[in-house]
């Protein structure tokens, strides 16, 4: 019996292209989707994001702080304080801005060995060529031991440039350049001192809490690349007598670049659902041209099950088919855009392709060949059982969005959008079927009775474009939402960055040898390189700040990245 019912699948598409090419065609385009929309999306995060060293969680900071805090700071989480319990490690650190090319560029400096523990310092042999990098990894080019000896910067190649430019100076210190693809230069903690011309200071001390990152949300973060971004992941620990500090938040415009990676995220859930849509319904269409046959060969004694399975193989295979296809196409999609974009954090090493990981296939998988093998259960699925399953699935979703809305988050207000699309989905289009058999009941005309009977008969059929409808509101809804996100975000980013103490102003108008003898400023420079119609602006950096209101209070203290 089964050879006979292949036969005839195969005999019925080969009559039939059509069905099974637009489902082919539907399940490479959603794929298509999904990993154009999952590779864009991290890179974004990965050039939003900035160093992580040592893996550390949070900053210690205080009103003034220096080496003589950082020090007694060891000595109570050595003699086992209580308040430090917890903490895996302390770094030290220190960061502003030093001149290149005219150009003000980030540097932060830390202690290497405090990150690194097994980069052979001192190792026999002297050509040994590896070293440091923020990742725990090994970057060619240098051993340890350089980075404290010589003054060593780990650089962009462009940044690199323009310190060979310089002749290889900064501040006018010779230093070695070791080019990689961070966006910050990272150096050893007097390097950096001597370059800041801040001897013996300190800005913070990184540390490295137990048990601090959620894994549920670093897995989530994988699927859906940013979505993580805005939810809590640090139980921040409290030490007395200083100010602790999630890292995700200590840069003042972390939060801004959150909101931008979060709302990717969510761009990238709600592709996914519309992908997910689009090849189910395009399997559903397929397994629904063959009702007729599947009724003439049930009359003919064939096994309901045996025919299931024959429909079910066939969506598989053509979900098989068009995720092979997404898949390259959606990598050769994403690199053409990261590349023209300027962007190349999703290629891999060397290759100068975007590479794919198991979450990417994953998602794929399930976006097409999963998806497009339910749809001919659906089809044969018995017609009694989808009422009950519609009632549960409805008042689920009802449920999720009364909650989604009732808590007022953003996070929430998505769950509780897509808990409305399902509703619509589910319940909309039958009550609506339902509705339009009862008022044919009502017409006096037959040529309308007929009609409108002919429509709640035929309600079935136009799920699809209904279905469309719905993602299409939802999207427009969800980029609502976002633009309104990005809107309050940014908002309280200039808060934050502009507060008392910071002044901007037009250079032309102020002397800036006067301005720079004031008495609690650290560093007076002039922004950008070019001048404008007013002239050219300033950044005065305090010293110390007065302490910010709680709202505010995640950014510590003021550092150059605030200016």
């Amino acid at each position: 019996m089964i050879p006979l019912l292949v036969k005839s699948q195969l005999r019925f598409a080969v009559r039939h292209p059509v069905g099974p090419a637009a489902s082919f065609v539907g399940v490479a385009l959603a794929v298509l989707a999904i990993v154009t929309v999952h590779l864009v999306s991290q890179s974004i995060r990965a050039g939003l994001e900035d160093p992580v060293v040592g893996g550390h969680t949070h900053i210690v900071s205080g009103d003034t702080f220096g080496e003589v805090d950082y020090f007694e700071l060891r000595r109570r989480w050595r003699s086992g304080d209580d308040s430090l319990d917890g903490i895996q490690a302390m770094l030290p650190m220190i960061e502003g801005f030093v001149s290149i090319g005219g150009q003000p560029r980030r540097i932060i400096g830390f202690d290497p060995l405090a990150v690194c523990r097994s980069c052979g310092v001192g190792e026999d042999d002297p050509g040994s060529t590896t070293g440091w990098r923020p990742d725990g990894d090994l970057y060619p080019g240098t051993g340890l031991d350089r980075y404290l000896v010589d003054d060593v910067v780990i650089a962009s190649p462009e940044t690199a440039a323009d310190v060979e430019a310089d002749g290889s100076t900064i501040a006018g210190i010779p230093v070695a350049v070791i080019e990689s693809d961070t966006g910050v230069m990272l150096a050893d903690l007097p390097t950096a001192q001597r370059l800041l011309g801040r001897q013996g200071q300190l800005d913070a001390v990184w540390i490295s809490a137990a048990s601090a990152r959620l894994t549920f949300l670093d897995r989530l973060d994988e699927l859906l690349p940013g979505i993580a971004a805005s939810l809590p992941r640090y139980a921040g620990p409290v030490i007395d007598g200083y100010t602790v500090t999630a890292k995700d938040v200590w840069n003042p415009s972390r939060r801004f670049a959150d909101a931008i990676v979060f709302n990717l995220g969510m761009l990238s859930l709600l592709c996914l659902l519309m992908a997910a849509f689009i090849a189910f319904q395009a399997s559903v269409s397929n397994a629904a041209r063959r009702r007729t046959e599947h009724q003439r060969l049930l009359a003919l004694g064939a096994s309901p099950g045996i025919l299931q399975l024959t429909a079910c193989t066939e969506g598989l295979i053509i979900g098989a088919l068009g995720s092979v296809a997404g898949l390259a196409l959606g990598t050769l999609l994403a690199d053409a855009l990261l590349q023209s974009a300027g962007v190349g954090a999703a290629a891999s090493p060397g290759s100068g392709m975007a590479s794919l990981d198991a979450w990417i296939v994953g998602k794929a998988l399930v976006g097409g060949l999963l998806v497009s093998a339910l749809g001919p259960l659906v089809v044969r699925s018995s017609p009694h059982s989808r009422p009950r399953l519609r009632v549960g699935v409805g008042l689920l979703a009802a449920v999720v969005a009364i909650g989604g809305l009732a808590n007022g988050s953003l996070g929430a207000a998505f769950v509780a959008l897509f808990a409305i699309i399902l509703v619509q989905v589910v319940h909309v289009v039958p009550l609506a079927g339902a509705a339009v058999r009862h008022l044919a009941a009502l017409g006096r005309s037959l040529t309308a009775r007929s009609g409108l009977r002919a429509a709640a008969e035929r309600s079935g059929e136009i799920r699809l474009a209904l279905g469309a409808l719905s993602i299409a509101v939802a999207v427009a809804i969800g980029m609502d939402l976002m633009v309104e996100s990005l809107r309050r975000d940014f908002t309280a980013m200039l808060d934050v960055r502009l507060w008392e103490g910071i002044n901007l102003s037009d250079a032309d108008d102020v002397d800036i040898t006067t301005l720079a003898d004031l008495p609690g400023l650290r560093q007076v420079r002039r922004y950008g390189g070019r001048a404008s119609s007013r002239g050219r602006w300033m950044c005065a950096s305090p010293d110390s700040m007065p302490p910010k209101p709680p709202a505010t209070a995640s950014t510590a203290r003021s550092r150059s990245a605030a200016c």
